[in-house]
C-alpha cells in the first residue's frame, strides 16, 4: 500500500511540475509579445496609426491581461498550497508567479495611460 501512495504522489508532483513549465512558456510569449508591442506602440506612437497595426495592438494586450488574470490565480494556488505544504521554494514561486500575473494584468491599462499605445 504504500508504494502506490508514494507512486501516485511522484505522479502527482511530475504533473505539477508539468503544468508549471507549461504555465511559465505561455507566460514568456506572452510577457514577449507584450513588451514587442509596447515597442512598436513606442516606436510609431507619433506616426500616423494603422488601423490593423491597432487592432493587433489590442488583440496582444488583451491576451496579456488575461494571461496575466491566470498566471496570478495559478500563483495564488500555488502560494496557498505552498503554505499547506510548508515548502519554501514552493512559497517563492508562488509569489513572483503572483506578482508577474499582476504586472501583465496591469501592463496594458497601465501603457494606455501613459499613452503609448
Amino acid at each position: 500500500m504504500r508504494n502506490v501512495t508514494t507512486e501516485l504522489a511522484k505522479r502527482s508532483e511530475t504533473r505539477k511540475k508539468s503544468i508549471t513549465r507549461r504555465l511559465m512558456a505561455c507566460t514568456m510569449s506572452a510577457a514577449m509579445a507584450a513588451s514587442m508591442t509596447a515597442t512598436y506602440a513606442f516606436a510609431y506612437s507619433n506616426n500616423t496609426s494603422i488601423t490593423g497595426a491597432d487592432k493587433i495592438i489590442n488583440l496582444l494586450l488583451s491576451i496579456t491581461k488575461y494571461a496575466g488574470i491566470g498566471l496570478a490565480v495559478f500563483g495564488a494556488y500555488e502560494l496557498a498550497m505552498s503554505f499547506l505544504q510548508n515548502q519554501p521554494e514552493a512559497k517563492t514561486k508562488g509569489i513572483i508567479m503572483l506578482i508577474a500575473g499582476v504586472i501583465m494584468f496591469g501592463a496594458p491599462t497601465i501603457l494606455q495611460t501613459i499613452g503609448i499605445t
